[in-house]
């Protein structure tokens, strides 16, 4: 059920959608974090030179659509989304017993955060 509220005030989807952002930067942050503690390896990835690097540049990205999602909701949660997809793809192919779990574990912060900012963009126009 929908309050009066202003033209400026945020509507519930609006509140849920940078509550769920907010939770999927802080867990991003915590992947980024645990993956340069580990040199930049991720648990269940191959070879760190060259697959760390790609998952972190793909976190990183889906950390700086999250950011602009704040402020361009759209744009930024295409970006966040679309990086967590390639994420998902990249871990499962990548992974050493290619396990749905784990891929959905590293891309579903910025999976659902960034479609949620896409809908909210989309609903106010």
């Amino acid at each position: 059920m929908a309050l009066n509220r202003g033209r400026g005030e945020p509507d519930d989807l609006e509140i849920t959608c940078k509550a769920v952002g907010f939770l999927a930067l802080l867990t991003a942050l915590f992947y980024l974090w645990s993956a340069m503690d580990q040199g930049l390896g991720l648990a269940g990835l191959g070879s760190v030179a060259t697959d760390g690097w790609l998952a972190f540049t793909l976190m990183a990205v889906g950390v700086l659509g999250l950011l602009a999602a704040w402020r361009y909701r759209r744009a930024g949660g295409a970006l966040a989304a679309l990086s967590g997809a390639l994420l998902c793809v990249f871990v499962y192919t990548t992974g050493a017993n290619r396990s749905p779990v784990a891929a959905l574990a590293y891309s579903s912060p910025f999976i659902i955060a960034g479609l949620l900012f896409v809908l909210a963009g989309c609903r106010r126009g």
